[in-house]
């Protein structure tokens, strides 16, 4: 398991620093229209809920993935184990939002007839990803080019374990036991070893595991098509 230390966080903040500046203005277009395409799809979702709604957010999620990956990747340096575990990391969890757009296990209303809690916590973690997370970074210190955006792993993980919290019971157990025990651990970890915006990454990760742990008979497991 990964040791963050406050060098290893200050080399990454390095090398997101260069590749947002290599990869500019797409640096800023890409995280941009990711964010306002998952705006408008949640829009879509609550007007029209179902699988198919359902399906569009899943999919922009692992392309976003895939995307986040790569960039990850791209930062291959003096800790290249890091930037490949990290990227195959990325691309498994964009497997198994595909996964989950076949097993139609999660599926996105906006509710809030019933869970209304978790389902409201869940929607601000997903504003908190999208629009939370860069101002902490800016007001602790760490600006542009030296921040990351949406799209990034840390807050678009945030976003989407707000996302399939607002499906409890719904939503797919094992997509998000996963993401939320990385996000607890990686998050106040990082937090920890300097970067105090992951923070909200490790919280997000608590809220995963406490849904998943007063939730748990209520959300199934198996990934059956016909729930």
């Amino acid at each position: 398991m990964l040791q963050w230390t406050p060098e290893i966080i200050q080399l990454i903040l390095e090398m997101a620093e260069k590749l947002n500046e290599s990869l500019y203005p797409f640096s800023v277009i890409i995280p941009l229209v990711s964010a306002v395409t998952f705006v408008i799809l949640i829009v879509y979702a609550q007007k029209n809920p179902g699988n198919t709604s359902s399906t569009y957010l899943k999919i922009l999620f692992a392309i976003i993935y895939v995307y986040s990956g790569l960039t990850i990747l791209l930062m291959i340096g003096e800790e290249a184990a890091f930037a490949i575990a990290g990227g195959v990391a990325m691309w498994g969890i964009a497997l198994l939002l595909v996964l989950d757009a076949y097993w139609k296990k999660a599926t996105f209303t906006f509710s809030f007839e019933s869970h209304i809690w978790i389902r409201i916590i869940g929607v601000i973690l997903i504003i908190s990803g999208i629009v939370l997370y860069p101002i902490i970074e800016i007001v602790t210190g760490h600006v542009w080019p030296a921040m990351v955006l949406f799209t990034a792993e840390c807050p678009t993980t945030i976003s989407l374990i707000g996302l399939y919290l607002t499906a409890v019971p719904k939503t797919n157990k094992l997509l998000l036991a996963i993401i939320s025990l990385n996000a607890a651990y990686t998050g106040f970890a990082v937090a920890l070893a300097g970067f105090l915006t992951d923070a909200l990454y490790g919280i997000a990760g608590v809220f995963g595991i406490l849904a998943l742990i007063i939730y748990w008979k209520e959300i199934s497991f198996l990934p059956l098509k016909e729930e």
